[in-house]
């Protein structure tokens, strides 16, 4: 569903070796009716990050209420999922172990409204205006 903002020799191993595996697929950047037939019927959503933003992705997946699985880097743990969704970055073993948990089992969709009230952008565009409103205010007392 994404890809590097810069190509580093990482990644670039990283592609390699994918195209060598069946059933694996690097999709590269997508958006749109890409995205959202993706997201649709994906079981599970992964972000194995080890250094992050605001996941924007993250929180693209649970407007879709896909279970997830994310690295418990503090950008991702600030979602404050249950603590079932984190493993340790760089754990293959843990990532590994909830990647075959979720494979296994039936997965339901999770409503995450409750979290996603913090992201929403009406809001936060609000909340924001009224900074640069009492700000301004203060400056022409």
């Amino acid at each position: 569903m994404g890809d590097t903002d810069h190509p580093t020799p990482y990644s670039e191993k990283l592609k390699e070796q994918a195209s060598k595996v069946d059933g694996v697929i690097m999709t590269g950047f997508l958006k749109g009716e890409q995205l959202q037939a993706l997201f649709s019927q994906a079981k599970t959503f992964v972000m194995p990050s080890y250094h992050e933003g605001l996941p924007i992705a993250l929180l693209e997946a649970m407007s879709y209420s896909l279970p997830a699985i994310v690295s418990n880097i503090p950008a991702n743990l600030e979602v404050k999922l249950t603590n079932e969704s984190y493993f340790s970055v760089g754990d293959i073993n843990e990532l590994s172990a909830q990647l075959v948990h979720h494979a296994q089992i039936d997965t339901k969709k999770i409503n995450y409204d409750k979290y996603l009230n913090y992201y929403d952008w009406k809001k936060i565009a609000k909340q924001t205006m009224s900074v640069y409103n009492q700000t301004t205010s203060k400056k022409k007392s």
